[in-house]
């Protein structure tokens, strides 16, 4: 299996120094009574977005990688690992 490449260029939201770290919303009523909200933001840079579909690549990656003969679920065995490449099962971080 090939390994996934993930983006890691991301980027935040930058709002205009003039929206004092806070973002504006406009409200509209629509014709069967419910209200809409527009974003009224001022902008010097819009950031990424991140949605479902990059936290499902995400997770997938992140389950492929995990060596499942390097799981370790008993906690003597966690305790007494010394090698890389192993990591505590869930079944440890729940319990």
């Amino acid at each position: 299996m090939v390994k996934a490449t993930l983006p890691t260029n991301y980027q935040d939201d930058v709002l205009k120094s003039t929206m004092n770290g806070k973002r504006r919303y406009g409200i509209t009523d629509n014709s069967d009574g419910t209200k809409c909200l527009e974003d009224a933001t001022q902008y010097d840079k819009v950031g990424s977005n991140f949605g479902a579909a990059d936290m499902n690549k995400t997770n997938a990656a992140v389950n492929a990688a995990a060596d499942a003969s390097k799981i370790m679920d008993n906690v003597d065995d966690i305790a007494a690992n010394t090698q890389a490449g192993y990591m505590m099962g869930h079944w440890q971080v729940n319990s």
